[in-house]
């Protein structure tokens, strides 16, 4: 299942947890924005407990 995030959710910080995701849903986001970007990210850096935030910003200091 995929869900839109809309800028509000993102700006308030909230969680993949807090937006109905989980472990699973962290793993498919995982491989989803490794293939996207082109990027490696290490395993366990995006979680279920991360904030949309904090991977945006992770995702965007890769690339620099």
């Amino acid at each position: 299942m995929k869900r839109r995030v809309n800028n509000e959710d993102l700006n308030k910080g909230l969680t993949f947890e807090q937006l109905g995701g989980d472990s699973i849903v962290s793993l498919d986001i995982h491989f989803d924005l490794e293939q996207k970007f082109n990027v490696e990210i290490p395993d366990g850096i995006i979680n279920a407990q991360l904030n949309l935030r904090d991977v945006v910003n992770y995702i965007e200091n890769i690339n620099q």
